[in-house]
């Protein structure tokens, strides 16, 4: 059977032409950060790449896998270090630089979906907040990846997404808020 590499990561692909071009049959299971280590731990994946931020540890990853794959032998390697934070358009017009700026009548986010990394870290933060999601116009607006995220910041439609910031790079007429 192929080796199957659970998530959305870029570096997923990265990852499986290598070991396909090594004579290693591979297969990809596009999904968000949960859903992958969800499918982890049911053996649907042989690996996971995640990007889970827990807010009790104030860190990433491994206190996800602890929980949603508890007792399975597991090794976490960190491959990527990158920024999240907030893509605006240029000139930041809602003047966005602090989570509860997302809670602000008139701002209107392009969220990500459900169980993926980013969505993940807002909740997180909501929770920190004590801010309900139904708070936030747009929050229930789920953008199945980052880039149509910041597209729908480029155009108008929202006026901020949490992302990456190389996204800010991708799409033109943005800027990224760390």
């Amino acid at each position: 059977p192929p080796f199957v590499i659970a998530g959305n990561d870029l570096s997923g692909d990265i990852i499986a032409h290598a070991l396909s071009a090594a004579g290693l049959p591979v297969s990809r299971a596009y999904a968000g950060s949960y859903t992958a280590l969800v499918n982890l731990y049911g053996r649907r994946a042989n690996a996971a790449l995640i990007h889970l931020y827990d807010l009790r540890a104030n860190t990433y990853n491994v206190p996800s896998v602890q929980r949603i794959a508890p007792g399975m032998p597991v090794m976490v390697i960190r491959l990527l270090k990158r920024k999240q934070g907030f893509i605006v358009q240029k000139g930041n017009l809602k003047k966005l630089t602090t989570w509860g700026g997302l809670l602000h009548e008139g701002v209107r986010l392009a969220n990500r979906a459900r169980g993926c990394g980013t969505c993940v870290l807002l909740d997180e933060r909501l929770l920190s907040l004590e801010a309900r999601p139904e708070a936030i116009e747009g929050y229930d607006r789920e953008c199945a990846t980052g880039a149509k995220a910041a597209t729908l910041v480029s155009k108008g439609c929202a006026d901020v997404s949490v992302g990456i910031e190389r996204l800010t790079r991708d799409v033109p007429g943005l800027e990224f808020v760390p």
